[in-house]
């Protein structure tokens, strides 16, 4: 038996929909054959589905390419190249790096916490278990520093690593409050010592930071140091700590400043402050650095059984302290916060607090006879990232933090690759419209095609100008957003 299907009738078409017609199919016959078109246009990505680059002219598909390469940049730092974004004028050759290190979490009270900073030289800060009785040594000699009689703020120079665990890696760099050398370091427990090898007496201004005073501190005692005697101060209280020093007369220092983090009676755990990878061996080369990208990946290897629990992250705003959110409980009650269960991990990136994050900073000074000072933002005047995870079980985790950084920088070494930015203000403008409207936070693992698939989506509809499309209308937790697959 045959079964006839119906034809349904069909309007006549009016001469305006002939005309499109013939429009949209000799739009589609060039596109099938670019050699014909006077416009060939360039595949600006793997991911970016055809329909739409398809549509692009080349002048457009340049400038996605462009706009989507700094959004990557920002977004997945590590995954990605780094791009140059140059400055307001563009005339400056830079160069640029992607450094990332990895660490493994100390669970404290089952909770394992992470902080990471738009600053190159406090790039990361998380805890560290240093062991019983033994010691955590870092150190600077000093070399002919003059000093005068009254009270002198001691500039910041980096502490060298020396012997014992390393919870801050080679190098300890301090802070510092905008428009002082007086330098800050961090301590949790041990001796904080400084030698007096001249001829006169050397007092000694303790400041302190516990967290309670603001990041100012506050001097806490002075104390006298006779000629060729030490100064050896017992920290009980864990926080940041600066010396002043003040002499008889004139005299030319040539003592030093060791830090000795140490506990004889039971285990002790010190909060690391990591610098951007490698920092020490090319913050000679950086005449400015703009530290663009930065992204923070939490893993855990451990049994699904193992790695139940929860986890909360938030961008918390400038000049907070980061004390305050040392576990999970302190995160977690934020408005903003972000919260998840432990078993997947987490993937972050910070946004932009203002235009002054993609500005070239120096926070490095040379002398004429070698001596490098270097020091990170103590007012903390960018936003910062938070992440706390807690576990039923600490001691069956194998887990580890990833922090990645994205940076450009001005340099005169000859050895690296200096170029001037393809980027336009107006690029940048647009890359950082776009990140500001992105999702923040992701289980891990993460989908990175998924994420290359959106960004390069939500460049097209930048370049064509199409303002009310799905990117910008999605809110977290949509399920149609291919970025947020990353979430299952």
């Amino acid at each position: 038996m045959i079964m006839l299907t119906p034809i349904k009738d069909k309007k006549p078409k009016s001469k305006k929909q002939v005309q499109q017609n013939i429009l949209a199919k000799g739009a589609n016959q060039k596109t099938k054959n670019p050699a014909s078109s006077k416009q060939p246009v360039q595949r600006i990505g793997k991911n970016l589905i055809r329909s739409n680059y398809d549509k692009l002219t080349q002048f457009e598909a340049d400038k996605a390419k462009r706009i989507s390469d700094l959004v990557l940049s920002i977004t997945i730092p590590k995954e990605v190249p780094p791009c140059r974004l140059g400055s307001v004028y563009g005339t400056y050759e830079t160069a640029c790096a992607n450094p990332y290190a990895l660490c493994n979490p100390y669970w404290s009270a089952n909770n394992a916490t992470g902080f990471l900073f738009r600053d190159p030289y406090r790039f990361f800060i998380c805890p560290f278990n240093i062991g019983s009785n033994v010691a955590s040594v870092y150190r600077y000699d000093y070399l002919n520093f003059p000093m005068t009689g009254a009270q002198q703020q001691v500039p910041g120079y980096p502490l060298q690593y020396v012997s014992g665990p390393a919870p801050h890696g080679p190098t300890l760099y301090p802070g510092r409050m905008p428009g002082q050398v007086r330098s800050w370091y961090w301590m949790t427990f041990g001796r904080f010592e400084m030698s007096n090898p001249t001829s006169q007496t050397m007092r000694c201004y303790i400041y302190a930071d516990h967290g309670n005073v603001g990041p100012a501190g506050d001097m806490e005692t002075v104390i006298d140091v006779a000629a060729g005697g030490l100064l050896s101060y017992s920290v009980l209280e864990a926080g940041y700590f600066a010396v002043d020093l003040s002499f008889g007369g004139n005299v030319s220092y040539s003592g030093y400043l060791q830090l000795t983090e140490i506990n004889t009676v039971g285990p002790l755990s010190t909060y690391a402050h990591k610098a951007i990878p490698d920092m020490k061996s090319n913050q000679s080369k950086a005449l400015g650095i703009k530290l663009y990208g930065a992204s923070l990946l939490y893993s855990n290897q451990a049994s699904p059984l193992n790695r139940q629990g929860k986890l909360a992250a938030c961008q918390i705003p400038a000049g907070t302290d980061w004390r305050a959110y040392t576990v999970y409980d302190k995160i977690s009650e934020l408005k903003e916060a972000y919260t998840s269960t432990a078993v997947n991990g987490y993937y972050g990136y910070l946004k932009s607090t203002s235009s002054k994050d993609y500005e070239f900073k120096n926070q490095f000074v040379s002398t004429q006879a070698g001596v490098q000072q270097a020091w990170w933002d103590k007012s903390c005047s960018s936003d910062w990232l938070a992440l706390a995870v807690q576990v039923t079980d600490p001691g069956g985790q194998d887990a580890v933090f990833t922090y990645s950084a994205a940076l450009e920088y001005r340099t005169n070494d000859q050895w690296a690759v200096v170029k001037k930015p393809v980027a336009d203000d107006d690029d940048v403008l647009k890359a950082l419209e776009l990140v500001s409207k992105a999702p923040q936070h992701f289980e891990n693992p993460i989908h990175l095609n998924d994420i290359w698939e959106w960004v390069k989506n939500a460049t097209y509809t930048v370049v064509k100008g199409i303002s009310d499309v799905l990117p910008f209308a999605l809110k977290v937790g949509t399920a149609a957003a291919p970025i947020l697959a990353a979430m299952v």
